[in-house]
């Protein structure tokens, strides 16, 4: 099977010296978290890369803060990732749930690898300074 990317953060593999991505699905969802949560300005030679997530962990969570991240996704996968078609952009926090913590904001993102019809999520966790990533196939073409 070909290797098609280093796995991040870097890890020691004993087989290929670092942990390898060796399918599409992983590689996708690696590429979209990067993309989540690049602050623009952070990637060298590229400052317009990136939706910047941390950046509003201190922002208002209200529908206007939740409308530029959405925007901004959109326009980002757009540009960067042309392979990747956004489904769907769903929040989570103590405005649908009162008793989740006012610093935690959840965002569970669907989305559909068009080269190999199979369609994901990425779930990103924010609670202050802690953030938390986990992704899963959701279905195949």
């Amino acid at each position: 099977m070909a290797t098609l990317a280093p796995k991040l953060p870097l890890a020691l593999d004993s087989s290929t010296q670092y942990e390898m991505i060796k399918d599409y699905p992983k590689l996708a969802a690696q590429n979209l978290k990067m993309l989540i949560l690049t602050i623009p300005g952070e990637r060298i030679m590229d400052v317009d890369f990136g939706v910047g997530i941390p950046k509003y962990l201190f922002e208002n969570n209200d529908n206007v803060v939740r409308a530029k991240i959405k925007a901004r996704l959109y326009e980002q996968v757009n540009t960067y990732l042309p392979y990747i078609d956004i489904l769907e952009v769903n929040f989570y926090s103590s405005l649908e749930d009162p008793t989740v913590s006012e610093h935690y904001l959840g965002m569970r993102v669907i989305y559909n690898i068009i080269p190999v019809g199979i369609v994901s999520s990425l779930s990103i966790s924010m609670n202050g300074s802690d953030i938390t990533t986990s992704s899963e196939i959701v279905s195949y073409s």
